[in-house]
């Protein structure tokens, strides 16, 4: 099975060798490198183009800077293979890594294979392992704690490239990779795992800037497309009880983070959504009794507005206080 493997590429000159050099001496040939360079301005394109004098299954493509999410999805479009796999350009995959998944896909007649991951800077590696065995082996309607327990960066994963049909990440959008994997897995109808760490991801301590800081809110509107993508009075009753776990935690997160903003009336203007969101599309005082949402901020907020703004709040001026 043909493997595509897509990489979108923005200023990273200083990482990009260590990333081309894993992929392109993989144990296994039968890829394609579809190398998306998203205008950038240093010597990344240069780069990538003495690759691709040497290796002739890198295809590069070449736009304008409109972000990873575009840079995506032109991959996607250029993809001719079975098989799916992204890469970021600052990070790197171990030698077998396309191989390993590839078998998982094949020997198991699955949709999706996933691995655990390292995770390092200049200091550090270590690593990160991605649920437990027996959550593997079914769909996420077999086992709906699959959406809970993965993590949603599309990288540490092989797919079928059709679970892709009119699927792609959304643009200008912050968080997009959790609409995307999300709707992904739904409709794999298996989705396995391989016991080994096997994509090498790159802890980056830049920080955000604060039109970055903004785009929390972002998490607010990609939890209303999910909540429309999936019919949760039918077919997709089972996820609903996972799916608000999963969510409430992730927009709670977001709005705590909005320290960096420290403008109050947008802050206020969030948290107020969020809590209208929440209290409209679930019962919080039922899910916590049935500790169906293992959170401590559900478990301390339950459904009170007020409370929700305050402990929302005083998360914010802590953080601004201790400058996190």
């Amino acid at each position: 099975m043909k493997v595509s493997i897509i990489i979108p590429i923005y200023n990273m000159e200083k990482t990009l060798d260590r990333c081309l050099n894993s992929v392109v001496n993989q144990t296994y040939d039968d890829i394609e490198i579809i190398l998306i360079n998203d205008g950038s301005k240093d010597s990344s394109l240069d780069i990538a183009m003495s690759y691709q004098k040497k290796d002739n299954r890198i295809i590069i493509v070449n736009q304008e800077n409109k972000g990873i999410s575009v840079a995506r999805n032109n991959g996607l479009k250029e993809a001719t293979g079975d098989l799916l796999a992204f890469v970021d350009s600052d990070d790197y995959i171990e030698l077998d890594m396309i191989e390993k998944l590839t078998r998982g896909i094949i020997s198991n007649n699955a949709d999706i294979a996933i691995s655990d991951y390292y995770m390092f800077d200049e200091n550090k590696k270590i690593k990160n392992t991605v649920g437990y065995p027996s959550l593997f082996g079914g769909s996420i309607y077999d086992n709906p704690l699959i959406i809970r327990d993965i993590d949603y960066a599309p990288w540490n994963k092989i797919y079928k490239k059709e679970l892709f049909d009119g699927i792609e990440f959304p643009v200008n959008t912050k968080y997009e990779d959790f609409e995307t994997i999300l709707k992904v897995f739904s409709k794999a109808k298996k989705i396995v795992k391989v016991d080994y760490p096997l994509y090498d991801y790159y802890i980056n301590m830049s920080g955000e800037t604060r039109t970055q800081s903004i785009k929390n809110m972002d998490m607010l509107k990609i939890v209303n497309n999910l909540y429309d993508y999936f019919d949760f009075n039918g077919k997709d009753m089972i996820l609903k009880d996972v799916f608000f776990e999963v969510v409430s935690e992730k927009l709670l997160n977001s709005a705590s983070t909005l320290f960096k903003i420290c403008n109050f009336r947008e802050t206020s203007n969030y948290i107020n959504n969020v809590y209208t969101f929440l209290k409209k599309h679930t019962n919080w005082h039922s899910l916590y009794k049935k500790n169906k949402i293992d959170s401590n901020y559900i478990k301390f907020i339950r459904g009170n507005k007020f409370i929700f703004k305050t402990y929302a709040f005083l998360r914010i001026t802590i953080y601004k206080i201790i400058g996190r």
